[in-house]
């Protein structure tokens, strides 16, 4: 049996369906703003991802497959894979964020106290009333809920995307380089 288990890599990318659309960060450099979706794409990955060679990366697999590979066919190589049958659209549909065979509990990030205690959309759980197999369901419900959000471009009234918060589960909190709350971006459960 095959359990796949979405990560912060694969699940901030829904990012670009936005960011590379019209609707940028608020914090992109202005003079990308009127610049070419490559360089904004570039950019993104090395100031806000973490990943400064995905850019380059998907150029050589293009290559490597036999197809075009300038810049706007890398732009547009991610955002078919974001469209809603594309590969990463139809990889994420079948993962889930947690996973449980007897006692071990399967996540991609690491796992704080916090991080059993929130489900994003309901209220939090004490430890001491804590259920792990209604955690799990109530995370995994929430997961594929914002999955189907992505699908279906579905927005707010305010107009931002449906899926919002699952791309923030997924991030470090402002100001940190970790989301204690997150199993997606979880690091250690505690200092040591």
């Amino acid at each position: 049996q095959l359990v796949l288990l979405a990560g912060n890599r694969d699940i901030n990318k829904l990012r670009l369906t936005t960011e590379l659309c019209g609707a940028p960060l608020r914090f992109v450099p202005e003079e990308l703003l009127k610049a070419p979706r490559a360089e904004l794409l570039r950019w993104i990955f090395a100031h806000t991802m973490g990943a400064s060679q995905a850019f380059e990366h998907r150029q050589v697999e293009l290559r490597a497959l036999g197809l075009a590979a300038d810049d706007d066919d890398v732009v547009q190589s991610f955002l078919d894979d974001l469209a809603p049958t594309g590969e990463l659209t139809e990889y994420l549909g079948a993962c889930q964020l947690a996973w449980r065979a007897g006692h071990t509990l399967f996540v991609h990030g690491g796992l704080a106290d916090e991080a059993l205690c929130v489900v994003p959309g309901h209220d939090p759980v004490p430890l001491p009333r804590f259920d792990l197999d209604l955690w799990m369901e109530r995370l995994n419900a929430f997961y594929a809920e914002q999955l189907r959000a992505f699908v279906a471009r579905a927005r707010r009234d305010d107009g931002k995307p449906e899926w919002r918060e699952l791309v923030r589960y997924q991030m470090p909190r402002p100001g940190s380089r970790a989301n204690p709350g997150s199993v997606v971006y979880g690091r250690f459960g505690d200092a040591d």
